[in-house]
């Protein structure tokens, strides 16, 4: 049996190899994906991240061919619940990890922005700004809620850019206080200027930022929907460019559908023309909200999945891995701790500030702890679900209002493009090396 992937580390620790005992009747594990990939056999563990070349067997006994993938846990006594176990992983980690989760503030100057972007999600929201005083209550909870311990600050919006006194007062408040932080960013990039990216390293400490664009010119122009266009396609491609020459990793978020997804290769051939130093630049396409609630929205994810050669012909990397190689108890900001700060003051747990979310106030802290238990419980696996494989990848708690957008099919067409593209890079690293 020939390794590809290791298992998570955590995993590893937490929980031993399964040790083959005689007499004992194993068969496939539901978390076992079997695949094959250029002729040859091999299986991913969804649960443990670990990947082998090897053929899976209908059944199999201890002291034969298949110990190491019983070990692995590919393959389990026959009638085990593995919904228990299931339950029982993923309990022991969030107690695990919790520990060990940093402060992080997701933080919304405005909802205001100087694009009405066709797919915003947040179209109809008020666009309201943060006042003075809210700002400063802000910075007085954070202050008060990380304990002077190291914090990461998001920026989302809206348009974060275009209060960048929020985003000065805030991140020199934490300085003056002693307070270790980073800083992270969504943006459309139009705001960015040199002394935006001089504040970006010196006072704000961004680490990397998402600008999300919209493929060719023409596509970008349309989508965008700028209140005043200024060239602003050439005038981002600039600014990623002065990003990274500045060090600040840049992800380049491409929003598609069907009708500009054509237009790709275009914009990339654009970013590819104007920028020059492309080692802290990497490019994925991502489809719009909207697509992922239509029934054909496998036709796309295929179409992408298939561009991202492309990307990497343009001389960037692909920067979102969609299906993690990590074992993780968390799925996103509300089950993981996280603090959302909107621009009415009001602290949430989700970044959409979904219906629900609200746990309490800059101003009063947090109030309603229970909220968020509520907004973040893992219900019950439904019945439909209890077979699937990709329950230790899948959101576990209904409320959120992206839960239900990918299901199996999704989940098994990324999974495995994902480990073919794994095993193709280790043979082209081999081929390097030989």
């Amino acid at each position: 049996m020939k390794e590809l992937h290791r298992p998570d580390e955590m995993f590893g620790k937490i929980f031993p190899a399964q040790t083959p005992r005689s007499g004992i009747f194993y068969v496939p594990s539901q978390f076992s994906l079997p695949f094959i990939h250029r002729g040859k056999s091999y299986v991913f563990n969804t649960m443990t991240k670990q990947c082998v070349e090897a053929e899976l067997p209908a059944s199999a006994t201890a002291n034969g061919d298949f110990d190491e993938l019983i070990k692995g846990r590919f393959l389990v006594p026959k009638g085990t619940d593995e919904l228990v176990y299931y339950r029982s992983i993923i309990s022991f980690l969030k107690a695990y990890e919790q520990k060990n989760l940093k402060k992080g503030y997701t933080i919304l100057p405005t909802l205001g922005c100087n694009a009405r972007c066709v797919y915003c999600f947040q179209e109809g929201m008020q666009q309201i700004g943060m006042t003075h005083e809210t700002v400063e209550d802000a910075l007085r909870f954070i202050l008060n809620d990380c304990g002077g311990k190291e914090i990461t600050l998001s920026w989302f919006g809206g348009e974060p850019l275009l209060r960048e006194d929020v985003i000065d007062r805030i991140t020199s408040g934490v300085k003056e206080a002693g307070v270790e932080f980073k800083s992270l960013m969504i943006s459309n990039g139009s705001l960015i200027t040199p002394a935006t990216i001089g504040k970006m390293v010196d006072l704000w400490r961004v680490q990397s930022i998402q600008i999300s664009m919209d493929g060719a010119e023409r596509d970008y122009i349309a989508r965008k929907r700028y209140l005043t266009y200024r060239d602003d396609y050439h005038i981002v491609i600039d600014a990623i460019q002065r990003m990274s020459d500045a060090d600040i990793q840049v992800m380049v978020r491409c929003n598609v559908d069907e009708n500009n997804l054509p237009g790709v290769p275009r914009f990339l051939e654009d970013l590819s023309a104007g920028i020059g130093n492309k080692k802290n630049v990497s490019v994925y396409l991502s489809p719009v909200y909207q697509e992922l609630q239509k029934k054909n929205s496998m036709k796309l994810w295929s179409d992408i999945l298939a561009m991202e050669n492309r990307i990497e012909a343009a001389g960037f990397s692909v920067s979102f891995e969609r299906i993690g190689f990590a074992l993780s108890a968390f799925h996103c900001l509300s089950d993981a701790n996280g603090i959302v700060i909107a621009p009415d003051g009001k602290l949430h747990c989700c970044e959409e500030l979904a219906e629900g979310s609200v746990i309490g106030t800059v101003r009063d802290g947090i109030k309603d702890p229970d909220a968020r238990k509520a907004f973040a419980r893992i219900r019950p696996v439904p019945g439909k679900c209890e077979d699937c494989k990709f329950l230790p990848i899948c959101m576990p708690f209904p409320t959120c209002p992206k839960f239900g957008l990918l299901c199996r099919e999704g989940y098994t067409l990324l999974t495995l493009d994902a480990l073919r593209k794994m095993i193709d890079n280790e043979m082209k690293g081999k081929e390097g090396l030989a």
